[in-house]
C-alpha cells in the first residue's frame, strides 16, 4: 500500500514525503512532478495552454497509473505526495483509499501564504486557482477541500508546529503501528 500525503500547497508534502520515504526505505513519488514529466510542461504551462479540466484529467490518469502499479505488484509501494486538488474527484478519493493510507498535512492559510511567498520555485510552478489572490485563495481552498481531505486521510498532522523532520518521525511512527481493527464489524465465521 502507498502512503499518501495530501493537503494544500505549502503544507510540506514533498519535503516531508522525501524524509518519510528515506526512513521507510520506499520510493518517493511526487504526483505533480510525474504530471510535468509526462506532459513535458510545468503545471502553470498546462493550466495556461489547456486549462484546469485538462490538468485534472492528467492528474487522475497519473494517480491511476501510480496506484494500479503498486496494487498489481508492478511497482513497489511508495510515499506519494499528491497535488492539492487530487482529492476533489470522487474516483480519485476511492482510488487513494483502495491503494493506500492517507495523511492530511495541515497549516493555517497565513502560514501557507508565507511559505509560498518565500518559495521562488512555487511562484513559477503553481498557477492561481481562483481570482481571489493568494491568501484569500488558500482560505477558500482550505474550506472547500477539507471534507475531501478528511475522506482520504486516516490521520491529520499540523505542519506549522513541527519541523519537517519531526513531522516525518510522527508519520513513520504512525505508519509502523498496525491499524486498529474494528471488532464491532467482525462477523463470526
Amino acid at each position: 500500500m502507498h502512503l499518501y500525503l495530501l493537503g494544500l500547497r505549502g503544507t510540506g508534502k514533498s519535503t516531508i514525503g522525501r524524509l518519510v520515504a528515506t526512513k521507510l526505505e520506499r520510493p518517493f513519488l511526487d504526483l505533480d512532478d510525474l504530471i510535468e514529466q509526462t506532459a513535458g510542461q510545468s503545471i502553470s504551462e498546462i493550466f495556461r495552454g489547456r486549462g484546469e479540466p485538462f490538468f485534472r484529467e492528467l492528474e487522475a490518469r497519473t494517480l491511476e497509473v501510480v496506484a494500479e502499479a503498486a496494487l498489481s505488484g508492478q511497482a513497489a509501494p511508495g510515499v506519494v505526495a499528491l497535488g492539492g486538488g487530487a482529492c476533489e474527484r470522487n474516483a480519485n478519493r476511492e482510488l487513494i483509499r483502495r491503494s493506500g493510507r492517507g495523511v492530511w498535512l495541515q497549516a493555517p492559510a497565513e502560514v501557507l501564504f508565507r511559505r509560498l511567498e518565500q518559495d521562488v520555485k512555487s511562484k513559477s510552478r503553481r498557477p492561481a486557482l481562483t481570482d481571489l489572490g493568494s491568501l484569500a485563495e488558500l482560505q477558500a481552498l482550505s474550506a472547500r477541500r477539507a471534507e475531501n481531505y478528511a475522506a482520504c486521510a486516516e490521520i491529520t498532522l499540523a505542519t506549522d508546529r513541527l519541523s519537517p523532520a519531526e513531522a516525518a518521525e510522527k508519520i513513520v511512527g504512525w505508519w509502523q503501528t498496525p491499524p486498529a481493527v474494528d471488532t464491532t464489524k467482525a462477523t463470526a465465521g
